[in-house]
């Protein structure tokens, strides 16, 4: 009989044991906070925990009654799984091995809604695996949960509920998860309670906390009676007050205009608030309402916004539309419109004069001094200028280093002596940062109606004659002539037209030949480049190279030159002509490339003509110009093979150190000196003289423009080395030429002047 009834009170205890871990379980599902219970129960957050905790005390205390009474029999799966599918949370029940022997439906059917296939995260999956590799991931709560696992099944008390978050599927999630102990069951029980939504929605109101607090506009959240519940700093800050919350929105005065919404729920108006201080603040302010979910109380956004810094930056935009920012003075719209009023044809009688002054040499002083110093040398020329201008004409800068002055009432003959008092002011020296600058100023005038009755005309003309000024020399006075204009249309004309010169197959190569004095064989040629207009005919070089050094185009038409005498070379010797070097010149545009020595030796290369065939001529003034970079390219090329030959000698800076310093192999004696030795005793010496120096420096000589025999006859004597002109052959095309015939030629006609 005892033993009947302590089979009953044992089937009794058990079947309590499991509604108590059927209880505990709905606890750990409502554990994950007060505000799931307070939903689920109505009942306070306080009071719930408080059930829970005597729940749990409860279970505990009837867990140790029940193994003290007897050792727990081994739980059912079966029963189990029973007991957890009816939870709505997804549970898993780990083995002592931390795999997951049950999942329950809703685990299931979460899973399935994820996309997640089950066999990755159902039965037979190791869970401490799946948190390791959560850890290594970077989520942070898998190792928490790992370590409370473990704690659970080696015996110790559950730990806290945590927070995980892992992958399931394509979306990043967020699980509370509660571990428990069994009775008699040696793994742990697993609860998920999926709060991803929750907790993006504390981060979303963060943000927004975060967003309203520090916005750069004001803003205030009021009452349906716009009375203020909260204020961010900006709008503390700009109306200087601490107390709006609890009190009426200030709005200032609105000229008897009430803030009335409208049917969106909006209203916006420029107001006259009493900002910090109480100083006055034009500000504009929006207001906007924002229903609660219930769709009954009604919350009021307000944005205040400070107009003032919008007036201040509108009045920086006007300033700067009409003014120079570097000197503060009118600029060049400012100045258009002063022109366009005084030359109004309703105006009659009326006259005045453009000036225009140009910095001379101000761009070096940037580029060794820097910009700084450049400007600080135009606010003080400004300065200068302002002074002399005074209240009786018009200034402006109109850009870079150049000035405008607008001498009203003024005509051609009561302008040269006011311009230039003001060059003499502008040429004192300027003290700038311990530097002692000399400057000095170019003037371009213009005078209306004489020279023009635009405002476009009249600066199109002093812009002429100021270039011109400079091209003479600076430091100067030019007034506008009847011709300038026309030049530089036509300069204009010619640079546009030799932009297409070349891919026209409008540019070609004349040959002149160099003839060696001691032999009278052929020592080279020079390629000479010609221009065929369609139109023009034929155009000078002295007219269009300056123009392609000017627009940077002598950089490939120098190539295209330097590729054609190579090719040249090559058919002369398919054509059994031999023709020992070609001399091609260098502008100081190419001379300045910094790809110069690899375009030549590309070309080089790509004809395959010898280095030493290649004679690269430069002029003094290119040398003078940088005698660094010159050192540097002439040994460059030097070092590859190419001979330097320095052009139009005698004409330059003529500096003997030249001849040491720099690797040199050939001198050209300048056609001017050549044309006078049988008549000019000096030009004679110092031909003769350059020829004598050159050979005591190895160097050979050529004697350019050669057209009578008494000169030749002089060269010879004199033993210069080679010479060209047209008393030996003129330029000729390549096709035209006949090496053999020439030398005949040539021969047959010194014979006859013998």
């Amino acid at each position: 009989m005892r033993s009947i009834l302590r089979r009953l009170a044992v089937r009794q205890l058990r079947n309590l044991g499991l509604f108590l871990v059927l209880f505990f379980l709905l606890a750990l599902l409502f554990l994950d906070g007060s505000l799931h219970l307070h939903a689920a129960s109505g009942l306070e957050p306080p009071l719930m925990l408080g059930m829970l905790a005597v729940m749990t005390g409860g279970l505990a205390a009837l867990a140790l009654l029940y193994r003290r009474w007897r050792p727990s029999p081994p739980l059912r799966l079966d029963e189990l799984q029973a007991m957890i599918d009816l939870l709505p949370a997804q549970v898993c029940v780990l083995d002592g091995e931390g795999c997951i022997v049950l999942v329950n439906r809703e685990w299931q059917h979460f899973a399935e809604a994820a996309g997640v296939p089950l066999a990755s995260v159902g039965v037979g999956v190791d869970y401490l695996a799946v948190c390791e590799l959560g850890r290594r991931q970077g989520a942070d709560g898998a190792e928490p949960v790992a370590q409370g696992i473990r704690a659970v099944m080696a015996g110790s008390p559950a730990p806290p509920t945590l927070i995980n978050a892992c992958h399931w599927g394509a979306r990043r999630r967020w699980f509370q998860v509660g571990i428990s102990g069994l009775p008699g069951w040696p793994g742990a029980l697993v609860v998920h309670t999926e709060v991803t939504d929750a907790l993006l929605g504390v981060e979303a109101q963060r943000l927004s906390e975060a967003a309203f607090a520090n916005a750069g506009e004001g803003m205030a959240v009021c009452d349906s009676e716009l009375r203020v519940l909260r204020v961010n700093e900006a709008l503390a800050r700009l109306l200087g007050r601490e107390d709006l919350p609890g009190n009426p929105l200030p709005l200032g005065d609105l000229d008897g205009e009430e803030p009335i919404l409208d049917d969106q729920g909006r209203w916006r108006s420029d107001c006259a608030l009493t900002g910090a201080g109480g100083v006055p603040v034009r500000a504009h302010v929006s207001l906007a309402r924002v229903r609660n979910a219930d769709e009954v109380d009604s919350l009021v956004v307000a944005t205040v916004t400070d107009l003032s810094r919008f007036e201040a930056y509108q009045a920086r935009i006007d300033y700067l539309a009409y003014h120079d920012e570097i000197t503060g003075l009118p600029n060049r719209r400012h100045l258009e419109e002063v022109l366009t009023e005084a030359m109004n044809p309703l105006m009659k009688d009326r006259r005045g004069a453009l000036v225009l002054i140009g910095m001379d040499r101000l761009q070096p002083i940037n580029e060794s001094l820097g910009h700084a110093i450049g400007d600080q040398v135009l606010r003080m020329a400004a300065e200068r200028l302002r002074a002399f201008a005074e209240a009786r004409w018009s200034l402006a800068r109109l850009a870079g280093d150049e000035f405008a002055l607008w001498l009203e009432g003024r005509g051609a003959g009561q302008v040269r002596l006011p311009v230039q008092s003001l060059l003499r002011l502008l040429s004192e020296p300027l003290e700038i940062a311990g530097h002692q600058l000399y400057m000095t100023a170019s003037a371009g005038v213009a005078c209306f109606p004489d020279d023009g009755d635009e405002p476009e005309t009249i600066l199109r003309a002093a812009d002429i004659a100021l270039a011109v000024a400079k091209q003479k020399g600076r430091n100067r006075i030019q007034f506008t002539q009847a011709d300038m204009n026309e030049r530089v249309e036509e300069e204009l004309f010619l640079s546009q037209e030799l932009v297409n010169a070349l891919a026209m197959n409008q540019l070609r190569v004349a040959y002149q030949p160099i003839i060696c004095l001691g032999t009278l064989g052929v020592a080279g040629v020079e390629a000479l480049l010609r221009w065929q207009h369609p139109d023009l005919g034929e155009v000078a070089p002295d007219r269009f190279i300056p123009l392609a050094e000017d627009t940077g185009l002598i950089i490939p038409i120098g190539e295209w030159v330097l590729r054609e005498a190579c090719r040249q070379l090559l058919a002369w010797e398919e054509a059994g002509q031999c023709c020992p070097r070609v001399s091609v010149n260098l502008s100081v545009a190419q001379f300045r490339d910094s790809n110069l020595v690899s375009r030549i030796v590309g070309i080089l290369a790509e004809t395959g003509i010898p280095p030493g065939r290649l004679c690269l001529e430069v002029t003094e003034s290119t040398l003078a110009s940088d005698p660094e970079l010159a050192q540097e390219v002439l040994g460059s090329l030097r070092r590859v093979g190419i001979s330097i030959a320095v052009d139009d000698f005698g004409t330059g800076y003529s500096s003997l150190a030249y001849l040491r310093q720099f690797p040199l192999d050939v001198l050209k004696v300048d056609r001017r000196f050549v044309a006078r030795i049988e008549e000019d005793g000096d030009d004679a010496a110092i031909t003769r003289a350059v020829i004598t120096l050159a050979r005591e420096l190895g160097l050979k000589v050529v004697a350019e423009g050669v057209e009578k025999n008494g000169q030749l006859r002089l060269l010879r004597q004199w033993a210069c080395s080679e010479a060209q002109g047209f008393l030996l052959a003129r330029p000729l095309w390549g096709k035209d030429i006949d090496l053999s015939r020439l030398l005949s030629g040539l021969r047959k006609r010194l014979e006859n002047h013998a």
